[in-house]
């Protein structure tokens, strides 16, 4: 589920939108970005989006992000 808050996160949906659209709370979708943060060591929200780009640019496979990040070079 946090994947899936991370592709709406990066087409711009706000909390409340990524709940409806996943049948869940606004606080559940919160709690999750909660731990995206904690498990990419972010401070802010904002910085999520360089930390994904980071990650698929190493190579790792993220079905629900690879139409924000296609193929990329680094």
């Amino acid at each position: 589920r946090e994947l899936d808050c991370i592709a709406l996160y990066l087409q711009r949906k706000t909390a409340p939108e990524t709940g409806k659209i996943l049948h869940l709370s606004t606080r559940t979708v919160e709690n999750h970005f909660e731990n995206i943060k904690q498990k990419l060591n972010c401070q802010y929200k904002s910085e999520i989006y360089e930390k994904m780009k980071q990650i698929v640019a190493q190579g790792y496979y993220l079905p629900q992000l690879g139409k924000f990040f296609g193929s990329l070079n680094n």
